[in-house]
């Protein structure tokens, strides 16, 4: 087979586009639903998230508040009145002190946040720049729940991987040609896989998150796998170097 690739590259390079190709305008013309309904069932968090779920349903959003003096002492309890009271003041949120919940030692209390006017993206823009743990206090006050996810936009995330990985190879392999070539077999690795995971879920339940596990393995069967037989070969011939000269 590596005699018949290397003999007829072209052909075997025309071949891997045409299939490369093919998979991503099936899956772009067939996408396939997801099951995000995924469940690890004995596992810790699955535990926590049960005791969670029959404890009260967890908001979308909330303040999450930890002080070390304790919740429930005078300053603290004025603290959180005045941050609440300015996040009140933000249009379509309102911060549901009585609907705080408390932990067992006191310290840490999370501030469910609703917003009544379903002016949600507005509010929540607003609460991020007024959410600031009031000044002269020892209080720590964090945002939480899917409103606040910091969630870096689509694609952001594997370019910077890709860039990185690019400089790295460039480093290893000195030669731009080279450090392409990987790059190159893990974006086709990518493609094929996320385009045959899209297909494949018409068939089998597959939860969402499973497309960048594709990616994962696809850019690391791609460059990490490239790194490694260079450096392994490099190795080999220097110890065979070394052999030599002894």
């Amino acid at each position: 087979m590596i005699r018949f690739c290397i003999r007829h590259r072209r052909l075997v390079m025309v071949l891997w586009l045409a299939l490369v190709a093919a998979l991503a305008g099936a899956a772009a013309t067939w996408p396939g639903p997801s099951d995000d309904d995924f469940t690890l069932p004995g596992s810790e968090s699955r535990q926590a998230a049960a005791f969670l779920g029959e404890a009260a349903e967890e908001a979308p959003g909330a303040l999450v508040v930890y002080a070390p003096s304790g919740i429930e002492s005078a300053p603290v309890r004025a603290a959180l009145t005045g941050l609440a009271a300015r996040v009140d003041a933000v249009p379509g949120a309102q911060a549901a002190m009585e609907e705080r919940r408390v932990s067992q030692d006191g310290t840490i209390a999370s501030i469910p946040l609703h917003y009544p006017d379903q002016a949600a993206a507005q509010a929540i823009r607003g609460v991020r720049d007024a959410f600031a743990p009031p000044a002269g206090t020892a209080l720590t006050v964090e945002l939480s729940g899917g409103d606040f996810a910091d969630v870096t936009p689509g694609g952001v995330t594997e370019g910077l991987g890709l860039l990185a990985a690019a400089v790295v190879l460039l480093v290893a392999f000195r030669s731009l040609i080279a450090a392409a070539l990987p790059l190159v077999i893990g974006i086709v690795g990518v493609t094929c896989g996320a385009a045959t995971y899209g297909l494949l879920s018409h068939l089998v339940s597959t939860p969402g998150f499973g497309v960048y596990l594709t990616i994962m393995l696809g850019l690391g069967v791609g460059i990490d796998y490239a790194l490694l037989i260079v450096t392994r070969f490099r190795t080999e011939l220097a110890a065979a170097d070394g052999a030599g000269g002894e």
